[in-house]
């Protein structure tokens, strides 16, 4: 391998070098070295100029784990998005061959596989105009998307921690493998016990009794209400459970929260006389009586009191009938109108929440997720399970404050419909619960697409250590978002040099031709040669020189429209591209396999 390099290399000019190998990690060690030590003199590599990156190609990253982000093509800058497996593309066509090339002898075999590997040529040869084109299409516009998805992302932190991520990745790049890394996920914190223990005080909170609140100011009203709503959620997505004592205390929960309602129900009727009628039409768990037994699911007794109307089992099915759920007739009046004022600053803070509540809620699962990967995986059902267990609980909550979210966004969308709002928060769909990171394997890291939930400015964090945390855990996000919009801009400038370099190769083919043409002239002049032989000979190189010229002639004017829409002049356009007269049809004529001409003899 290293012999390979070296002849490779030897007598080369070099400002920057990029060597790609599926086991570059370990390729990479003491290589200087080795080229000191092991060649002659002669073969002496003047490296000191050159910056090298070792890369590892795409399709075999991902199996080398943590803490290769320097190997990361990826996250290597100035490469584009090179993925280093175009050498191995032709097996696809080579393969089939293998049938038949096993049955022959070494020479015949060796003519048929150069046979194929000319027509492999040959093929991405005349399919360099379409594939670039569609490339640099490709490009130019996802480089718009993630640089724009990037700025949006960089705008919802602050400038000196953006400064400071900056500085980071400055330094990375110039000595990679040294320092901390600005792509790697930092080490998660989470542990079993340590996630039980939050947990243990959040259902501990969740479970505290609320003293009934009988006088209260209007604006607490809204605030208890909402408070309701969010239990009501609660409850609806917590199972019932199968036996006694789960029945039980599901039971006791669902009587505490009725207790509750009618209790809020009492400020409701002085607030809001007109959902009392409402009420009676709808048949609610809040009738006016405010009978306690009205609330009590069927498979309770009470034989103290008894209720006139029907039963309403659940009481997280009863409708509260806040400002914004009444009907457009009953929102009349100074005071509804202030009310309604009331619940969309509280709605709007309720958004604010439970965004934040999911972003943390995203980090804690990706979290768990590392945890069982790196920890658990393959040490045994029952921790396994245990592991899971504990996801499922995180996606629980994750899918109350999305119910949480997804209820104030309709509110607003009632109450403030045109709202400033809008700008910042969105729809929440199932699709957008994504990151941080990327979540599904069959997406390339370039084309990752940060979700929204991620970009929208969130001043919900007024503890500091809690920005602080946030900040740290996107730092990695926010460094890959950069790269993808680097990559994806660099391959456009790759792509435009690409195109240029094809258009020169073409030209210098047609020129080699052209000199074939007349080097065997003293052959011509051979008078035992014949004269259908000699103008062969000529007419075959003539057609050649036709060829790459009309091969350059069509791919100009394929790639010139959408290089002038770009902005991205270049030398060759005048040469070969007109407006009026560009044609491509004629070009293209005769440009089959069997115009292939590079297994002639090029040595006479």
């Amino acid at each position: 391998m290293d012999y390979l390099v070296v002849s490779t290399l030897l007598g080369s000019l070099m400002y920057m070098l990029v060597l790609s190998y599926d086991v570059a990690c370990q390729y990479h060690k003491n290589f200087e070295k080795r080229l000191r030590e092991d060649f002659v003199p002669d073969m002496h590599l003047d490296l000191d100029d050159v910056k090298v990156r070792f890369v590892i190609p795409k399709n075999h990253i991902s199996v080398h784990g943590r803490n290769h982000s320097q190997y990361s093509l990826n996250l290597v800058p100035h490469v584009g998005r090179t993925y280093g497996e175009g050498v191995e593309s032709s097996w696809s066509h080579l393969n089939p061959a293998a049938m038949s090339t096993r049955e022959m002898a070494l020479a015949t075999r060796h003519e048929i596989l150069n046979d194929h590997m000319s027509a492999w040529n040959w093929r991405k040869k005349i399919e360099l105009g379409p594939f670039l084109l569609r490339s640099l299409r490709q490009a130019a516009q996802i480089a718009h998307k993630q640089r724009r998805l990037f700025n949006e992302f960089t705008a919802t932190f602050p400038p000196d921690v953006v400064k400071e991520w900056e500085r980071v990745i400055a330094l990375w790049n110039v000595n990679p493998g040294h320092g901390a890394d600005p792509y790697e996920e930092p080490e998660t914190t989470t542990t079993i016990s340590k996630v039980r223990l939050e947990l243990a005080k959040e259902e501990a909170a969740d479970a505290a009794v609320n003293p009934e609140v009988l006088d209260m100011s209007p604006s607490v009203f809204i605030q208890v209400g909402l408070d309701l709503e969010d239990q009501q959620r609660s409850l609806k997505l917590r199972d019932a459970g199968k036996t006694e004592g789960e029945l039980a205390d599901h039971l006791e929960r669902r009587n505490t929260l009725a207790r509750r309602i009618r209790c809020w129900a009492e400020a409701q009727d002085v607030y809001m006389p007109a959902v009392i009628q409402l009420r009676v039409q709808t048949n609610t768990l809040l009738s006016p009586s405010g009978v306690d037994t009205q609330g009590v699911p069927p498979t309770a007794t009470n034989t103290d009191t008894e209720s006139d109307g029907p039963p309403i089992p659940n009481p997280e099915d009863a409708s509260l009938f806040l400002p914004s759920a009444l009907p457009p007739h009953l929102l009349v009046g100074e005071h509804t109108s202030r009310l309604l004022n009331y619940e969309r600053r509280l709605r709007l803070a309720q958004l604010e929440d439970s965004l934040a509540d999911i972003r943390r809620l995203r980090r804690i699962l990706k979290g768990i997720s590392e945890f069982k990967r790196l920890n658990v995986s393959g040490t045994g059902n029952k921790p396994n399970t245990r592991v899971r267990a504990l996801y499922a609980k995180f996606l629980r909550k994750q899918v109350r404050l999305v119910a949480r979210y997804r209820a104030a966004y309709c509110a607003l969308a009632k109450i403030d419909a045109d709202g400033n709002w809008r700008r910042t928060f969105r729809e929440l769909l199932d699709s957008h619960l994504t990151g941080p990171g990327r979540d599904d394997d069959d997406v390339g890291e370039g084309h990752v697409e940060i979700s929204w939930i991620w970009l929208a400015p969130c001043s919900a964090f007024s503890d500091s250590d809690e920005s602080r945390e946030y900040n740290d855990s996107m730092r990695a996000e926010w460094a890959r978002s950069k790269a993808r919009a680097e990559r994806w801009e660099e391959e456009v400038e790759l792509l435009v040099e690409e195109m240029d370099r094809v258009v020169k190769f073409l030209e210098a083919e047609a020129s080699q031709w052209r000199l074939r043409a007349d080097r065997r002239v003293h052959i011509f002049s051979n008078p035992r040669l014949p004269f259908d032989i000699a103008d062969g000979v000529r007419a075959f190189a003539l057609r050649q020189v036709d060829i790459y010229s009309a091969l350059a002639r069509r791919f100009a004017c394929q790639w010139t429209p959408l290089l002038r829409t770009l902005g991205r002049p270049v030398k060759w356009v005048e040469a070969y591209y007109t407006t009026a007269g560009a044609s491509t049809s004629a070009d293209g004529e005769g440009l089959g396999e069997d115009a292939d001409g590079s297994d002639a003899d090029e040595d006479d």
